[in-house]
């Protein structure tokens, strides 16, 4: 479970940081806030992983299910290849922490 965790927070790690470099690359860009804040958001849920909260569980499910049924709807053409990297780390993330979620209510 700790692994999961690990993992987990590193995924988050990383869009968090992907989702401030695509902000600050791109100041003009109509979603820079919400990019900015989600990339805010990521971090901050990786360091309560790191932290070993268990309500960042939760958080980090529902804040990777947010963009995951958003972007299909919002996938902007001059950004795709951001989407293409950053959506399957928010999918590796929200499978951790569902499996987190799960192995918790066993317990």
């Amino acid at each position: 479970m700790k692994a999961l965790r690990l993992l987990a927070a590193i995924m988050f790690l990383t869009t968090g940081v992907l989702h401030l470099y695509i902000a600050i690359k791109d100041l003009s860009d109509p979603n820079f806030i919400l990019t900015l804040v989600f990339g805010i958001v990521y971090l901050a849920i990786c360091v309560l992983l790191f932290m070993e909260k268990k309500f960042a569980f939760w958080l980090g499910f529902i804040f990777t299910l947010i963009p995951l049924v958003v972007a299909p709807f919002m996938i902007d053409i001059n950004n795709l290849e951001w989407n293409m990297v950053v959506l399957p780390i928010e999918l590796i993330a929200a499978i951790c922490c569902l499996i987190l979620l799960i192995k918790m209510r066993k317990e």
